[in-house]
């Protein structure tokens, strides 16, 4: 009778034995993987500069880094309000939804909506 850890090393080299024979969407699956990774870095620098932002949201969501920080709703506030919008809408253009994970789909028009 053979050990579990003995059929789970099987099961993975066979596994990975199929994997590789299957090379025609290969190279396809690793771009869009590559896609996601870079949307979740995306993703995770928008947070954290949405934040510097709107602290005052932030607080209100339980990230009090920014807690100090005023916001005085003036011209300037505004003009750095729509500044961050328009780069942002502009580095979603890099991404194309449809070759993007649900997940990350999801995200990317839930961005696009607040942006």
């Amino acid at each position: 009778m053979m050990h579990i850890r003995t059929k789970s090393v099987i099961t993975a080299a066979l596994m990975g034995a199929v994997l590789a024979s299957c090379g025609g969407n290969a190279g396809t699956e690793t771009a869009k993987g590559d896609l996601n990774q870079r949307f979740d870095t995306y993703k995770e620098n928008f947070v954290t500069n949405l934040w510097k932002v709107y602290p005052g949201w932030a607080s209100s969501q339980g990230y009090h880094k920014y807690d100090s920080v005023l916001v005085v709703p003036d011209a300037a506030g505004r003009q750095r309000e729509l500044d961050f919008a328009k780069a942002n809408l502009d580095s979603l253009k890099q991404y194309e939804p449809g070759k993007l994970s649900d997940n990350n789909r999801t995200d990317y028009l839930m961005i696009e909506n607040q942006l």
